[in-house]
């Protein structure tokens, strides 16, 4: 699914991948993505050219990085400091709230 001009991914459109061992969805204009986490067979996956915004609303594909062993190309097109940056090395996550029973504990 490269250079399609993807600009959004439902959280559905995967449904039914679970074998799926590569993804490729280079040279779109996506900027945030769905749960991959349901895709464990995914040995490869490539996000590359793509304007990633890395925020907050990366970190649930930031979290997931950190937990699968697998190669990705994935690099932030916003906010501007970030720009070309590696998604596995923008520092910006550590200030996101974590999901738990208190907000104002953030990632370490």
């Amino acid at each position: 699914m490269d250079d399609m001009g993807l600009e959004k991914m439902s959280r559905d459109s995967l449904v039914g991948s679970s074998g799926l061992t590569t993804l490729s969805l280079g040279g779109n204009q996506l900027e945030e993505l769905p749960d991959l986490s349901p895709l464990t067979g995914l040995e490869v996956i490539n996000l590359a050219h793509n304007p990633l915004l890395c925020d907050c609303t990366l970190l649930p594909l930031r979290r997931w990085m950190e937990n699968v062993s697998l190669k990705m190309t994935a690099t932030c097109g916003h906010p501007r400091e970030f720009r070309g940056q590696s998604v596995r090395d923008v520092h910006v996550f550590k200030s996101c709230p974590v999901e738990s029973d208190s907000p104002n504990k953030t990632l370490k």
